[in-house]
């Protein structure tokens, strides 16, 4: 497995299964997820991680050292974008993102595709 692969080879991940047990590959590109509060209010930006999931084991986003790592990331402000494929997505925001500390998962597809460096850098920047 090359080395830019994923996110598994960083120390920060470590602590997690490798990719073809736990049919996860966490993208080691930043990405983000714009959101708008209500109507009026302007788009944020939010970072994520994208977690690209083997289709045959849709449910392997909820493996309790994966909702481990995926809630450290919370603390720094970054959310978990689950891919399925290209198209199919779910967004979760680990308990560092509610005030009420609890796990919320916004299901649908995803609207864009992954983003280009330099619009991910735009949009993290700002």
């Amino acid at each position: 497995m090359p080395p830019e692969c994923c996110r598994w080879l960083v120390d920060d991940a470590a602590d997690l299964a490798r990719p073809d047990r736990s049919h996860v590959v966490i993208d080691i590109m930043p990405d983000f997820i714009t959101i708008r509060e209500g109507e009026t209010d302007q788009p944020r930006h939010i970072q994520v991680d994208q977690y690209w999931i083997d289709p045959r084991h849709r449910d392997a986003h909820r493996d309790p050292s994966l909702r481990r790592f995926m809630f450290r990331r919370a603390q720094d402000g970054i959310a978990a974008l689950i891919r399925f494929n290209e198209r199919d997505a779910l967004t979760v925001f680990a308990p560092p993102f509610d005030i009420n500390g609890q796990w919320h998962e916004v299901g649908g597809y995803a609207r864009e595709q992954t983003h280009s460096l330099p619009e991910i850098v735009k949009a993290l920047s700002g």
